[in-house]
């Protein structure tokens, strides 16, 4: 959604500024407060801007012409021809069309102006001299909700300012100028608009607050949305001073004292040889701990604006339409798996002693919440060296009581997911890819290019420190299915039917007109359950954390096929000795591990002893056959609660003889080389 921005009044109430720039380009904090403005927006995922400009536009071309020279560290080389050398070159991720709309143009003639750029497609729009903490993301929604033609912002303050009379339903029943110190609701702009709004404009000389506004709400096609936040406009030198006060003395100079912080304390130490490299590590810089400390000077605490733009960023990255951010991978397997069992599936539902296959060499929780819950897991074996499921073993595993797969893909590598997501299809059987140790693998499925975790039914992630990024604690479960979606929002949070986000009401504005269960009718929707619940929410801490490391999980990707490459060009002396990993046919994973397996003539306990003696950590792939850990140790008693396909033979094998060390993105070659000459020492070969 387009966002437009009102930039060409003349400002005379703030002559001494705008004597020599547009009011927008007033600078508070070092930066315009139409920057703070669109950084508002930006946030939430809104990145393409039409601003009107007008008086002295030429201003605010040349500011974003040269936007990247005002955000990079510049080296002007006068040795070799003035050349221009940029640093750490940053920019946001922003389409600006700036458009002359005309010196003396009013506010509806200038929206006029700039239609053949908004297109015919809902869009939004709002003043370029104020500020607010509004949630724009919950306005779009509203907006979409209630299907009226236009949403503004309205804000209980005493001002000079548009005033609102708002019915109990949020529409606005009239819309009429300033009072001075009236106290009802005023317009704060941030308005949502349907493209049928411009029709309303005749020309130049329409002023949209009389002339549009008026007139949308005589016809009930106007709503509010009631902010109770922050707001805050700049019409005169005291209230920019106000702004001033604010950034320089509060969160801004915080945040900054934190990058300071951040760069001195948590600079990361050059590899020296005999130092222990860990199998995984936190990639990080200032940007997360500034999103950290900016989350906890909020004091929301639980899920909230941090949270929403991680979910909407994620599901941007896997291209996927739902994403829900959880506390933990581990509980993103416990929903993606108990989302299956709602009766809202009906009878594709999994109930008790119902099957799903999946495998033994992996991690507990892929498996854990089908015991929990009563149903069987099915064990195939595993292949050497995909270490995925062998899928020559589907058919056999499959019985009347098959109601879905369960897998992981295995260190990064992607299990075959042609054979298995046909099998599914096939018998008309659920598809649950774990994801939680290849974020950012691909596979290609008939010609197309997708992440894995977004071909099957639901996807699953972990950001546990170890994994491809991080927010300490914290997973997500996605699904492209609306109905899945709808029953992990409900799972996550404590079984309630209720779509409103946390802390915030009647949005769907249907809280109290609904019958539900044997209820009374109009019980609080807001505490209505249609599922027995969790609460597997994640904190807004946590998620901002998680968004600066989205930014950096590109980077992150590349790096770890880059340090899987070079160990496996540099092993391929010790073949004789070891199995090295193999990637699944049409596939590019994002690998979390190196796996080696090791050969009859090699003892693996003493390989792994002597890398963990010469500061390499090493890892067991998990659980290795979890069919023979404690846990089972009734089951296997009883031969109740699980089935097995056949002879895990590669299963158990992978348990006595396989091994794996990392590849993360904090690894320099020095230590890459430096496995490589003490995996190589374990058979005293010498290695290239």
């Amino acid at each position: 959604m387009k966002v437009v921005l009102l930039a060409g009044g003349m400002g005379t109430r703030i002559s001494e500024e705008t004597g020599y720039r547009p009011k927008p380009m007033i600078e508070i904090g070092g930066m315009p407060i139409l920057w703070h403005i669109m950084k508002e927006y930006s946030y939430y995922g809104f990145n393409e801007f039409i601003i009107c400009a007008g008086s002295k536009q030429h201003i605010i071309k040349e500011w974003f012409a040269d936007y990247f020279l005002h955000t990079s560290d510049i080296t002007f080389d006068l040795t070799k021809g003035n050349d221009i050398i940029i640093h750490d070159r940053h920019t946001e991720p922003w389409k600006v069309t700036v458009v002359d709309t005309g010196l003396n143009t009013l506010t509806g003639g200038r929206l006029k102006r700039v239609q053949k750029y908004i297109g015919n497609e809902p869009f939004m729009m709002t003043y370029g001299d104020g500020v607010c903490d509004v949630n724009i993301a919950d306005i779009v929604k509203f907006h979409k909700q209630h299907g009226k033609m236009a949403t503004l912002t309205s804000v209980k303050m005493v001002q000079e300012k548009g005033v609102l009379d708002i019915g109990i339903d949020s529409s606005v029943r009239a819309f009429r100028e300033k009072n001075a110190h009236d106290d009802s609701p005023i317009n704060a702009g941030y308005m949502v608009l349907e493209p049928e709004v411009l029709d309303y404009i005749e020309g130049d000389n329409t002023a949209f607050e009389r002339d549009v506004l008026e007139k949308l709400a005589d016809q009930g096609e106007l709503m509010s949305y009631q902010h109770t936040g922050f707001w805050q406009c700049m019409d005169n030198q005291c209230e920019k001073k106000i702004l001033e006060d604010l950034w320089s003395s509060g969160q801004e100079q915080i945040l900054s004292q934190v990058r300071e912080y951040c760069d001195e304390f948590h600079k990361k130490k050059t590899y020296k040889e005999g130092d222990r490299i860990s199998y995984a590590g936190r990639v990080y810089d200032a940007e997360e701990m500034v999103n950290l400390v900016d989350s906890a000077l909020e004091f929301w605490l639980t899920s909230g604006r941090y949270t929403e733009q991680f979910e909407r960023g994620l599901a941007k990255y896997l291209q996927v339409k739902y994403c829900s951010a959880v506390n933990s991978g581990s509980s993103a397997n416990l929903l993606a798996f108990m989302t299956l069992t709602s009766p809202l599936l009906g009878e594709r539902r999994i109930l008790p002693g119902d099957e799903v296959i999946t495998v033994a060499a992996g991690f507990p929780t892929t498996v854990t919440p089908m015991l929990q819950y009563g149903a069987v897991p099915v064990f195939v074996d595993v292949t050497i060296p995909q270490y995925n499921i062998d899928t020559d073993r589907l058919e056999e595993a499959f019985s009347p009581k098959t109601k879905a797969v369960m897998i992981a893909h295995t260190l990064g590598n992607p299990f075959d997911l042609k054979k298995v997501k046909d099998f599914c299809d096939r018998h008309d059987l659920w598809l649950v890819e774990d994801n939680c140790d290849a974020l950012g693998s691909r596979y290609c499925m008939n010609g197309e290019w997708r992440f894995t975790g977004t071909i099957g039914d639901i996807g699953t992630s972990s950001f546990y420190p170890p994994h491809h990024m991080t927010m300490g604690e914290g997973g997500a479960v996605y699904t492209n299915n609306a109905l899945l979606h709808k029953i992990i929002r409900s799972l996550r949070d404590w079984g309630r039917d209720c779509v409103c986000s946390s802390g915030r009401d009647n949005m769907c504005g249907h809280r109290f007109d609904g019958q539900y269960g044997e209820l009374p009718m109009g019980y609080d929707h807001k505490y209505v359950y249609s599922h027995f619940g969790y609460n597997l929410k994640v904190t807004d801490m946590q998620a901002a954390i998680g968004c600066a490391q989205l930014q950096k999980l590109p980077g992150f990707v590349e790096a770890r096929r880059r340090n899987f490459a070079y160990l496996s060009e540099r092993l391929q002396c010790v073949r004789e000795y070891f199995i090295l990993p193999e990637v699944c046919e049409n596939s590019e994973p994002s690998w979390f591990g190196f796996m080696i397996t090791c050969r009859e003539s090699v003892d693996k306990n003493k390989v792994v002893r002597y890398l963990e003696e010469n500061g390499i950590q090493t890892r067991m792939l998990f659980a290795g056959n979890l069919t023979k850990q404690p846990c089972f140790d009734e089951m296997r008693k009883t031969g109740v609660g699980y089935r097995i396909v056949g002879e895990l033979t590669n299963t158990d094998h992978i348990m006595e003889n396989t091994f794996w060390i990392g590849v993360y993105p904090g690894m320099t070659t020095e230590m890459l080389n430096y496995m490589v000459e003490k995996i190589t020492e374990t058979v005293s070969m010498p290695c290239d």
